[in-house]
């Protein structure tokens, strides 16, 4: 006498089921990689469905990816191919990422630039953690960011996050440069009205220039630091910056500190300033009225 189909599948499952406890015995670590590959996948899962799409903003520096790591700055032709307006896309056409922004600046007397972009990104925002993630990586302060655009590929460190458009805060200040025992080809290849423009506005202006000789002098273990045969000069450089003011710190550059008696990373088409100390930082109406 046969039983019924429903007693025939409940002996079917447990059969089944008595099968698979079996397996998982003496199969354990298949068993568990099985386990952690699921539980992997659940979670993902969980979070796709869970997390909201929305666009946030941030800074980034072009870079390695790893703020901690000693890596060379970009070259020129990095530099060239990075554009305002660039677009990522993701498979399905959507816009992943947009360059809003492109500041560059060069790195002291190399032929590398610090290059940093305001980017508008896609990301999937945890309401409950109230993290960001932006193709499948967390975003935060410090985390690496990486970036496919169709004529560039590139990583970079974010440096702010917002979930508005940022607002560039940023004023004009008067600072005074000065090299001593400079030669004097330095002070001719000083041109006044140079500037330096970042991609987005005029960050650099000399608005003047001066000098006079530089005495030989004489260090406490005899070190001649002005030869007879070589005349030297002091260069003074008055110059126009625009500065953001962070904390109570003037910051040039997104994040060159700017400070009497620091010196000062800055190239014009004409010369690149070397070995120049900030003198006087003020305000231009204290100067140019």
């Amino acid at each position: 006498m046969s039983l019924p189909k429903e007693h025939q599948f409940n002996h079917m499952y447990r059969r089944f089921f008595k099968k698979l406890i079996r397996f998982a015995r003496d199969n354990y670590i298949i068993s568990l990689f099985i386990a952690i590959v699921a539980f992997t996948l659940f979670v993902a899962a969980f979070k796709y469905v869970t997390a909201e799409k929305t666009y946030s903003y941030a800074k980034v520096k072009v870079s390695q990816g790893l703020w901690w790591a000693s890596t060379n700055k970009p070259n020129i032709w990095l530099a060239n191919a990075i554009k305002k307006g660039d677009t990522e896309l993701s498979l399905g056409g959507k816009p992943l990422a947009e360059i809003l922004s492109v500041r560059v600046y060069p790195w002291s007397l190399s032929d590398q630039y610090d290059i940093f972009l305001n980017v508008k990104l896609l990301v999937d925002k945890s309401s409950s953690r109230g993290t960001y993630t932006y193709k499948r990586s967390q975003l935060a302060v410090g985390s690496p960011v990486d970036f496919e655009f169709q004529n560039s590929q590139y990583s970079g460190t974010v440096l702010a996050l917002s979930e508005n458009p940022f607002e560039e805060k940023k004023s004009k200040k008067i600072i005074t440069l000065y090299k001593a025992f400079a030669v004097p080809w330095e002070y001719e290849a000083i041109v006044v009205s140079d500037e330096y423009h970042d991609r987005e506005e005029v960050v650099f202006k000399i608005l003047d220039k001066k000098y006079i000789p530089s005495y030989s002098m004489y260090s406490s273990y005899g070190n001649n630091y002005a030869v007879e045969s070589e005349p030297k000069i002091t260069i003074t450089v008055i110059a126009e910056v625009l500065v953001s003011e962070i904390d109570g710190m003037i910051v040039f550059g997104e994040e060159q500190i700017l400070k009497q008696g620091s010196t000062m990373r800055i190239t014009t088409p004409h010369y690149a300033f070397s070995n120049y100390y900030i003198e006087k930082i003020e305000e231009p109406e204290d100067v140019l009225n």
